[in-house]
């Protein structure tokens, strides 16, 4: 992950650590670095990912149902019971605890608990 975020602006690369901070604290996470992002996955399914793009860091989670919010730029169903959100972060500020809320339930579905 250091690798990874090597480069990016100081607040992408610690509103990443947090949503991963937030993630782990429903279970264990292995990151996988892929191409130009970072992906999360469960002890079931991938739950979200995360990619710093400039100033901005861009991801996506998997929740049990619709979420309306600003910071969800595209909202679909992914199956019959997940639904994929992504989102655009452009400041520390847009990560509270809300948000971190969010990444707690994406990691339950992603370890199966959703």
């Amino acid at each position: 992950m250091e690798e990874y975020l090597h480069g990016r602006p100081a607040a992408v690369a610690a509103m990443a650590a947090e949503i991963i901070a937030a993630a782990r604290d429903c279970g264990p996470v292995d990151l996988e670095v892929l191409d130009k992002r970072v992906v999360l996955p469960g002890s079931r399914r991938i739950f979200a990912s995360l990619r710093g793009s400039g100033e901005i860091l861009r991801g996506h989670l998997n929740l049990p149902g619709p979420v309306a919010d600003p910071r969800f730029t595209k909202v679909e169903p992914l199956t019959k019971r997940i639904w994929f959100h992504r989102f655009a972060l452009a400041s520390p500020g847009e990560l509270d605890e809300t948000f971190l809320g969010w990444v707690r339930q994406a990691a339950q579905v992603g370890h199966g608990f959703s």
